[in-house]
This record gives structure tokens, C-alpha cells and sequence, in this order.
């Protein structure tokens, strides 16, 4: 499934699903990116229920505060 973020500009921005691998947001090509301005496309997992989402921005080189997310799975 595919998120949007609005990573307040930082340089790169990580998705860690709770049970799988950390996934790489991409920047969004638009002219104006006021509310969202990376997309991250996390795999699916087979379960349904409750996913935990951890998103790790990187800043001029510096981890920036982690948030974490959850999503329910039909």
C-alpha cells in the first residue's frame, strides 16, 4: 500500500514496517509540495489487523525524531 508523508523537508525519509523490511520513501515530483512530499509504497502484509509503521527522517546527514503509525488491515 502506498503512504504519503509530509517529511518537513528532510533529505531522505524511512519506512520500517513492524515485521519486515525498511522501506526507502521517494521524493515527489511536483511543483508545490505543501502536504505531502514523499510517498512511501510498504508491502502488504498477508495478516489482517493492526500494522505498526516506524518513519525515520534523515536531516543534513542527522536522524531526525522517529513517529510511528498504525494502519488496520482489513
Amino acid at each position: 500500500f502506498t503512504l504519503l508523508v509530509n517529511s518537513f523537508d528532510a533529505d531522505r525519509l524511512v519506512a520500517i514496517p513492524g515485521a519486515g523490511a525498511p522501506v526507502e520513501c521517494t521524493e515527489i515530483s511536483a511543483d508545490i509540495t505543501v502536504a505531502f512530499d514523499r510517498i512511501c509504497v510498504v508491502p502488504r502484509p498477508p495478516e489482517t489487523g493492526r500494522m505498526k509503521i516506524r518513519l525515520v527522517p534523515v536531516k543534513d546527514g542527522r536522524r531526525g525524531r522517529p513517529e510511528t503509525l498504525f494502519v488496520e488491515l482489513p
